[in-house]
């Protein structure tokens, strides 16, 4: 009998590893519940829900105000009924709400004002909250699917990982050709990757990334600029998040994990490298990413001196 299984050799450590870069699991009916029971659903409204009131205030003539939850409703019901107009324009008009947040009419003290409502607090990230669930089952238009893990930020869906064990040939290109289908209507749940900015195919020796509607050969590989083995290797020895230490090495898989999908990471990556660019939506590659970065830090220097 084969020993590897897609989810012994890649799913369950990737799933352990990402709680200990501060995932929260949440189980696959913990998720039916969060969407009411509705499985076409792909946001977790009620953490969304909760999160927007949490997150968002407005000042007004010196006060600070919470929204009305008539202002929170309206601003989930917002971002779940963008209408869809095909993948890549759906996809960047919610981007656009995500990035920028939405308008909302409040009365104060006798007067009408608008105010925005964000969905992501972009710059305390200590305020999101971070989930992970794995089976994650969604009603499509003509077929349902499962994706292996996804990654939420304040309930709502950021990254998708299908899984892949290492002795099978071609097994990441499976994965890539398996998140592309599932991406059609007639194939899978489009809605999903309306919201997703992250799309990866993972097995422990090897890892590839793309965003939404990323064609097959632009899936690309990501060369961290330094070295993480030792990081890597301390968080899963380590018992972080209830997880249990473990004595093993890193893989391929372990590394990329921490490079592409620690929260902060997911959080820098949507925000600053992801765009739309001519009916294109596109992230950053690696050598562009490090390159802004070192420019950016340069700056910096350059102006403390």
């Amino acid at each position: 009998m084969n020993s590897y299984t897609e989810i012994k050799d890649s799913q369950e450590p990737a799933l352990v590893l990402l709680q200990k870069l501060g995932w929260q699991y949440i189980s696959p009916v913990e998720t039916e519940q969060e969407r009411d029971g509705i499985l076409s659903n792909v946001i977790l409204e009620n953490i969304l829900e909760k999160q927007l009131s949490k997150i968002n205030s407005f000042e007004y003539k010196g006060s600070t105000y919470d929204f009305s939850k008539g202002s929170i409703h309206d601003a989930i019901y917002a971002i779940k009924n963008v209408p869809d107009e095909g993948l890549v324009k759906t996809s960047e008009k919610i981007f656009d709400l995500i990035n920028l947040g939405k308008s909302f009419e409040e009365s104060v003290q006798g007067d009408k004002k608008s105010f925005t409502i964000k969905y992501i607090d972009w710059e305390n990230f200590e305020n999101n909250v971070f989930h992970i669930t794995d089976e994650y089952y969604i009603q499509g238009i003509n077929k349902n699917i499962k994706p292996d893990i996804v990654l939420f930020i304040n309930g709502i869906p950021f990254c998708v990982l299908e899984n892949k064990r290492r002795d099978k040939n071609q097994s990441i290109e499976e994965g890539v050709s398996q998140m592309i289908r599932n991406q059609k209507k007639e194939d899978g749940a489009p809605k999903l990757f309306h919201f997703t900015q992250l799309l990866l195919s993972v097995q422990p020796n090897e890892v590839k990334y793309g965003t939404t509607n990323t064609p097959g050969k632009f899936w690309s590989f990501w060369n961290e600029q330094s070295n993480v083995e030792d990081r890597v290797q301390a968080i899963i020895k380590s018992s972080a998040n209830g997880q249990s230490a473990e004595d093993r090495l890193p893989t391929e898989q372990d590394r990329m994990l921490y490079c592409l999908c620690r929260p902060e990471r997911v959080i820098n990556l949507t925000y600053n490298f992801t765009l739309f660019d001519a009916g294109v939506k596109k992230v950053a590659r690696y050598q562009q990413f490090f390159a802004v970065n070192n420019t950016v830090k340069r700056v910096q220097e350059f102006d403390e001196l």
